[in-house]
């Protein structure tokens, strides 16, 4: 879909097709190194492909280093005070290094123009992993927290909206309180996130009856964004519904269309599945009885 809105709004002439920069990007596309973005793309909607999968790298990051985390924090060889402080020095870190990159990044040129160090060092785990870390407490006290998340989503958004509007109209941006503040905003977000699937648990089922768009909507919506950028209908609100709208019915085809069938694959085994594809051939190799 990305090349198809590229080749479409004329970002993919064919002098660009066959530099090496094309097919290195189309590596990274098709690998895990999503966040590389050639300058031929920096003009093209909001200036990146699509915006929403350089957090398959962070992720993929977290998948790896979650298995260590257990193995030495949460292991039971080491005592459970000295894990607990270990576990906020490396949450302290990572809060600190985010806070760092937001500043690197988001200076004078913007992220085009900060130092390659830190925009590569922004794609590696550290910088985000207090993020996770946030999930990890609350998935390790669900059952003492659950009383304050089940039905509790429109205390936590609105305590969010009011900090957000703090850090937007009041506190002074990139600096120390502002910094100070934020780590409870994004904290009271990601409740608010969490409270959100333990509140009016049935509406989920009325609305979508089993229908997974979560992961349709997360890797089209900023195809649609950069679609509505190119074309400029980006010049009111009147945009936000139909962008939602719009990346929600690419999400209903995604489901409908490529996850639930690749889903459905689970069940079938790989020799089951050469099975099924050369049925004499394996059953010539069988051993006599």
């Amino acid at each position: 879909v990305t090349l198809v809105l590229l080749g479409l709004f004329g970002f993919l002439p064919l002098q660009f097709l066959t530099s090496p920069t094309f097919g290195a990007w189309l590596a990274g596309q098709v690998s895990f190194l999503h966040f590389f973005n050639p300058d031929q793309f920096r003009q093209f909607g909001i200036g990146v492909a699509n915006g929403a999968l350089w957090t398959i790298t962070v992720e993929l990051q977290f998948y790896i280093f979650i298995p260590l985390l257990y193995a030495t924090i949460y292991s039971g060889r080491i005592r459970k005070n000295i894990g607990g402080c270990l576990f906020a020095l490396l949450f302290l870190t990572s809060y600190v290094a985010y806070c760092v990159m937001n500043v690197k990044l988001n200076g004078p040129g913007g992220f085009t123009g900060a130092p390659f160090a830190f925009k590569l060092l922004f794609n590696t785990l550290l910088p985000h992993l207090w993020m996770f870390m946030v999930g990890i407490v609350i998935h390790r006290n669900f059952d003492r927290l659950r009383g304050w998340l089940e039905g509790k989503f429109l205390i936590y958004i609105t305590a969010y909206f009011a900090m957000a509007a703090l850090l937007e109209w009041v506190i002074p941006n990139a600096t120390i309180p502002f910094y100070v503040l934020l780590l409870p905003a994004r904290i009271l977000l990601g409740l608010a996130t969490i409270s959100a699937a333990y509140s009016a648990k049935s509406l989920s089922g009325t609305l979508l009856r089993g229908t997974d768009i979560s992961y349709g909507v997360y890797i089209y919506h900023s195809l649609v964004i950069n679609v509505f950028a190119e074309n400029g209908w980006l010049k009111s609100l009147g945009a936000v519904p139909l962008i939602c709208g719009a990346s929600v019915l690419f999400a209903l085809l995604s489901w409908h269309l490529i996850e639930k069938p690749a889903l459905a694959c689970k069940s079938i085994s790989p020799r089951l599945l050469l099975g099924k594809i050369m049925p004499r051939k394996i059953k010539s190799q069988a051993p006599d009885v």
